[in-house]
C-alpha cells in the first residue's frame, strides 16, 4: 500500500520487482518529480518497515500478552411509553435477524402472557399482541434459534396448565405463537437453556419439578427432544435457578451456580462434540447465587454474568468468564442497577450491548430497562514505545513534503 502526497511526487516505500524502492510519479504538469532526498528516504524506509513488523507483532500477541482496556458502563435507558409492566421471572432473547430483543411472560399481578420487542437503536418497546393463544407463565426458559429465525420457549408454570413441559415457538414475521410439542420431557421450571448456533440445537439442564440433573437437546427440524445422557460423572447436580450460555468460540456450554438444596458457585463446561461435562474449578470464582443471568459476548469472547440472589439478599455485581484461561473476573462499573434477582437479559450482537429488563429488588418488581457495554475501545492498543515509533513514518513523510 502506498501513501501519496497530492502535491509532491513522493510515494511511501513499496516493494517491487527490484526490491524496496522509493517511487517517483508524474506531477499534474506531466513532469517527473526528481528531487533528491537519499538520507531522509532511507530514514523513512527503515522506520516504515520497522513499525510495520512491530505493529503486526503487537497485534498478533495482544490477546494473550496484554489485553486492552474494556468499556464497563451501565446505562438506564428510560424508554418512553409504551413500556412493559414491572415484573419478574420473564425471559428475553435477541432476534439477530430483525435486530430486536424479544420478551415474553413473567409475573406481575398474575401470570403474564404479553410478548414485547425492544429496539435498542430507537430505545423503544412495542407490545406485539401476537396470535396463537400462548398462556402466560413464569419460570420458563427461552432462546433465539438463529438458523430457523424462531423464538423457542420451554416449560414453566402457567395458570391454565400449572407446571408443564410444553415447547412453543414464536415467529416475528407472522407474529404468532405455535405449540410444537408437549410431554417429551417431564414438567419442570427454572431450568437452564442455551442455543448452540454451530449445530442448531437447544440444550437444557435440570430445573425443579421433573428435573433431575439431566441434559437434553432440542432439534427444531425434527421437533424432538433427546436425552443426551452425558458421559459418566462428574456431572452437574440436579438444580434450579442456575444459568447457561453457549460460548461459540470455544464450542462449550458454560453453566454456573443454582440451588441443589444448597446455593452453588461451581462452574461447568459441556462439550457438545464429546457429550461430556467438565467441572472447571477456577481459582477465583463469584460468590454463591441463583436466579442470576448469563450471556455470551461474541466480541470479547467472554461470558457475562449479572446479579442473582444469595441466602439473605441480592447481588448487583458483574462478572466475566474466559473459558480459554478458566478465569472469572469481577467488573466494577461506576454506576449500575440496584441489586436484583429473577431479571432477564439478552446480548444484542448488533449493538454489542447486554439488554436487561425487570426483576425483583429491595423495593419489589422492577420495570427498568438497562444496557451494559463491556467491549474493547475503538482505538487500537500499542505500548508507549511502539506508539512513538508508529509516529516516525508520519513525521518523516511530513518532512519530505516540505522539502519537495
Amino acid at each position: 500500500m502506498n501513501i501519496r502526497s497530492a502535491n509532491s511526487g513522493f510515494d511511501c516505500p513499496a516493494i517491487g520487482s527490484k526490491g524496496l524502492v522509493l517511487r517517483r510519479r508524474r506531477r499534474s504538469d506531466g513532469a517527473l518529480a526528481s528531487r533528491s532526498f537519499p538520507v531522509i528516504a532511507i530514514f523513512v524506509l527503515i522506520a516504515c518497515a520497522f513499525t510495520s513488523v512491530v505493529g503486526l507483532s503487537v497485534n498478533l500477541q495482544r490477546p494473550d500478552s496484554r489485553p486492552s482496556p474494556l468499556a464497563n458502563d451501565w446505562t438506564n435507558m428510560v424508554p418512553g411509553p409504551p413500556t412493559p409492566s414491572a415484573r419478574w421471572s420473564h425471559t428475553l432473547a435477541y432476534d439477530d435477524y430483525h435486530d430486536l430483543v424479544i420478551m415474553f411472560g413473567g409475573f406481575d399481578t398474575g401470570y403474564n402472557a404479553e410478548t414485547w420487542s425492544y429496539n435498542f437503536n430507537g430505545n423503544s418497546w412495542s407490545n406485539l399482541i401476537p396470535s396463537g393463544g400462548m398462556p402466560g407463565r413464569m419460570d420458563h426458559a427461552m432462546v433465539w434459534d438463529s438458523a430457523d429465525h424462531r423464538i423457542i420457549v420451554f416449560g414453566g408454570i402457567s395458570a391454565s396448565t400449572g407446571m408443564n413441559s410444553e415447547t412453543w415457538e414464536y415467529t416475528y414475521e407472522t407474529n404468532k405463537w405455535l405449540l410444537m410439542n408437549n410431554g417429551q420431557l417431564s414438567p419442570r421450571g427454572s431450568m437452564a437453556m442455551a442455543y448452540d448456533n454451530n449445530r442448531n440445537k437447544v440444550y437444557l439442564h435440570g430445573g425443579y419439578g421433573g428435573g433431575s440433573g439431566d441434559t437434553w437437546s432440542f432439534n427444531y427440524g425434527t421437533n424432538t427432544w433427546s436425552n443426551l445422557n452425558p458421559l459418566p460423572p462428574p456431572n452437574p447436580s440436579s438444580r434450579y435457578g442456575h444459568a447457561m450460555a453457549y460460548d461459540s468460540e470455544s464450542d462449550q456450554v458454560i453453566l454456573f451456580g443454582g440451588n441443589d438444596g444448597s446455593l452453588r458457585n461451581d462452574t461447568w463446561a459441556y462439550s457438545p462434540a464429546f457429550n461430556m461435562w467438565t467441572q472447571m474449578n477456577p481459582s477465583t470464582k463469584p460468590p454463591v447465587r441463583y436466579y442470576h443471568s448469563m450471556v455470551y459476548d461474541s466480541v470479547i469472547d467472554r461470558i457475562i454474568m449479572l446479579g442473582g440472589s444469595f441466602s439473605t439478599g441480592y447481588w448487583d455485581d458483574v462478572w466475566t468468564y474466559d473459558y480459554n484461561t478458566n478465569t472469572w473476573e469481577k467488573r466494577e462499573p461506576s454506576s449500575k442497577p440496584s441489586a436484583r434477582w429473577y431479571h432477564s437479559r439478552a446480548y444484542d450482537s448488533e449493538s454489542d450491548r447486554v439488554i436487561m429488563f425487570g426483576g425483583w429488588d429491595s423495593t419489589g418488581y422492577s420495570g427498568e430497562t438497562w444496557s451494559y457495554e463491556l467491549s474493547p475501545p475503538d482505538v487500537p492498543f500499542l505500548p508507549s514505545g511502539m506508539a512513538v515509533m508508529a509516529a516516525i513514518p508520519v513525521m518523516g513523510y511530513m518532512i519530505l513534503r516540505r522539502r519537495l
